[in-house]
C-alpha cells in the first residue's frame, strides 16, 4: 500500500500515469 500511495503522489507530474493510477488508487486527487 505504501508503494501505491508513493506512486500516486509522485504521479501528479505525469497525466498518463495518473489516469492509470486512478484504477489502482481512486483517491489520487493529484
Amino acid at each position: 500500500i505504501l508503494i501505491t500511495v508513493l506512486i500516486c503522489v509522485g504521479s501528479r507530474n505525469s497525466s498518463e500515469i495518473v489516469m492509470a493510477q486512478k484504477q489502482i488508487c481512486p483517491y489520487s486527487l493529484f
